[in-house]
């Protein structure tokens, strides 16, 4: 609801006095007062960078994660369902996920309901520790680490 009182000045009586003559007697605050803009300004560039600028970069980012989407990826919803891409269709916004191999068990959704795509975590997961592995093994090859 629109604070109407901000109008009138704080002197000028409600009945239907101008803003001119309440200006001139000195009244309250009106709407356009410098202080009174400066806090909506204030207000206005809070919200932005709080609220409405990370809500763009989410957008963009689950966008460019729906885009990227292709067979073999392994994916969760945003229900829950963790399941392997057979196909995407872009045209009708679908994706086909396997969800039981052995059921053979085929779920269509819309694009924009995966949440994530599950492989790149685990696949970056299993790199480090193969390779932390590698670098043990390595070391056990060549014999025993040089005493200092």
């Amino acid at each position: 609801m629109f604070p109407f009182f901000l109008l009138q000045g704080e002197g000028a009586p409600a009945g239907g006095a101008s803003d001119a003559a309440g200006a001139e007697e000195g009244g309250g605050p009106s709407l356009f007062d410098p202080q009174i803009l400066m806090m909506f300004l204030l207000m206005y560039l809070v919200f932005y960078f709080l609220l409405i600028r990370p809500q763009k970069k989410q957008q963009a980012e689950h966008q460019r994660l729906v885009d990227s989407l292709k067979k073999g990826d392994t994916v969760q919803t945003s229900s829950g369902i963790v399941g392997t891409v057979v196909s995407v269709d872009k045209e009708n916004d679908r994706v086909e996920v396997l969800v039981d191999e052995k059921a053979k068990v085929k779920l269509t959704f819309v694009r924009s309901a995966v949440t994530a795509v599950v492989r790149d975590q685990e696949a970056t997961a299993n790199e480090t520790s193969t390779s932390a592995d590698a670098s043990s093994d390595s070391q056990k090859k060549k014999g025993a680490l040089p005493s200092g």
